[in-house]
């Protein structure tokens, strides 16, 4: 978890339209068959939102508004196609749990929040919501969201942490950090997925002299910055995370295919 801080747009940026960034997640099925009326209940004693009365049949979408969102649930009754949950279940090596999810679950609901009247921070917050209030319904296998799985009990604790603090942002239930050594023996690098759907590039850091979970911080400190001050890092600007200066430039991403990053370089002394 991490708290925002409110920012501008910088002079002449042009903002962004948030209806043009939906948040969406899947909630990983038992059993192609889910309750309405339990997430209206979860959704009432989580956050006191009203989503109003469900479809009479499970099989129609339901669709209600939140703060300035749009939502959309949809079951699926039938696995996720392209083995796509069993791809997302290897980025989730901390949930032992996660590869027999993936193989053995038989629908999903499919979530997607889209901002009307709202910013894109406030509709991310409102998706993880939603997610997380589903993750309490005991047919929920995982939640697919931010390229990995999550068990419901993990998503769910992470959504709940936004009760205790209004200023909480549920960045590790939005963004992937992933962490890897491109030589044996050689300086840990580092890469983000879904800052895209905050209208910003993805961040890497393809050599940083601190140890993985300290280049993990100085990942979640790049996003958290993105996201705050509503923009992209300029090319040629520099910041500083964790103590170390970087100067990011915009190049084609080494972790990920088909992907313009914006690559964090160490300056150097």
């Amino acid at each position: 978890m991490t708290e925002e801080k409110k920012t501008e747009n910088a002079a002449g940026e042009t903002p962004l339209v948030a209806s043009e960034y939906p948040m969406t997640g899947l909630a990983l099925l038992a059993l192609p068959a889910w309750e309405p009326a339990m997430l209206r209940e979860s959704l009432l004693s989580d956050w006191q939102i009203d989503p109003g009365e469900p479809p009479a049949s499970v099989q129609e979408p339901w669709i209600f508004t939140v703060d300035g969102s749009l939502v959309v649930i949809g079951l699926e009754p039938h696995p996720v196609p392209d083995n796509a949950a069993d791809l997302q279940a290897k980025n989730s090596p901390e949930w032992p749990g996660a590869v027999e999810a993936a193989q053995t679950h038989q629908a999903y609901l499919a979530v997607a929040v889209i901002a009307q009247q709202t910013s894109l921070v406030e509709n991310a917050r409102t998706a993880v919501k939603i997610l997380g209030s589903l993750s309490s319904e005991p047919n929920v296998r995982a939640v697919n969201a931010a390229s990995r799985l999550y068990s419901p009990e993990a998503y769910r604790k992470g959504a709940l942490a936004m009760k205790q603090n209004e200023r909480v942002f549920p960045i590790f239930n939005l963004i992937f950090f992933g962490v890897w050594t491109p030589v044996e023996g050689g300086r840990p690098a580092g890469y983000t997925v879904g800052l895209d759907r905050f209208g910003a590039p993805e961040v890497e850091i393809l050599e940083s002299p601190l140890q993985p979970m300290e280049l993990r911080a100085q990942l979640v400190h790049a996003a958290m910055m993105q996201i705050s001050r509503g923009r992209a890092f300029d090319d040629g600007e520099e910041i500083e995370l964790g103590g170390v200066e970087f100067r990011a430039a915009r190049k084609p991403s080494v972790a990920l295919p088909d992907v313009i990053t914006s690559q964090l370089e160490p300056v150097k002394a």
